[in-house]
């Protein structure tokens, strides 16, 4: 977050995660008008202690500014920012907004403080067979720091790495069962 003369921003550097909820009642005084009127979305920062922070909008006319409030500052969501919270909106990642964003001219980047995205590191997890009474066990984990790594296990597994990516890339586990028959389970590290 940066500060102007005036104003304080939140770029779209400045977001690790968004999701849409449910819309909190109040903030406007019936008309659609008012200087805090609740939003369905919500972002976390990056930083020590990451929290949830709400999404306002300010309109007294015939468009509204964004804004979240941090330590009892306002700060009015830059273009980037607002694109994450359309592309969580319409099914998409905070990762495909920052791909979106690639294709920008460069003045219109300038402030967005994009920052490299962590390093992704991976777990590969093979579980026993059911045992009786009990659920299957992790009996070795691997942790895998880049995809290329990941890609030869699936490969030597036999499963269709593209399907694998697109579930991983969008947060999920894949789950699949290598050559020995033994049921085996890729993930993000943290997801």
């Amino acid at each position: 977050m940066t500060e102007t003369t005036t104003l304080h921003h939140f770029y779209a550097g400045d977001v690790q995660a968004a999701k849409v909820t449910d819309t909190p009642r109040g903030g406007n005084n019936g008309t659609g008008y008012g200087a805090k009127i609740p939003t369905p979305y919500m972002l976390r920062t990056f930083g020590p202690g990451p929290k949830w922070l709400r999404v306002y909008v300010v309109n007294y006319g015939n468009a509204g500014s964004a804004y979240v409030t941090r330590g009892g500052v306002d700060y009015y969501l830059s273009p980037g920012a607002e694109l994450i919270l359309e592309t969580i909106r319409d099914g998409g990642t905070v990762e495909a907004a920052r791909l979106k964003m690639a294709e920008w001219p460069e003045w219109m980047l300038e402030g967005e403080h994009l920052k490299p995205a962590p390093a992704t590191r991976y777990v590969i997890a093979v579980f026993e067979p059911y045992m009786m009474g009990q659920g299957p066990r992790a009996n070795k984990s691997e942790l895998v720091t880049d995809w290329t790594g990941v890609a030869a296990h699936l490969e030597r597994a036999g499963v269709d790495v593209s399907a694998a990516e697109n579930i991983l890339k969008s947060g999920g586990a894949y789950r699949y069962r290598d050559t020995a028959g033994k049921w085996c389970r890729v993930m993000v590290e943290g997801a």
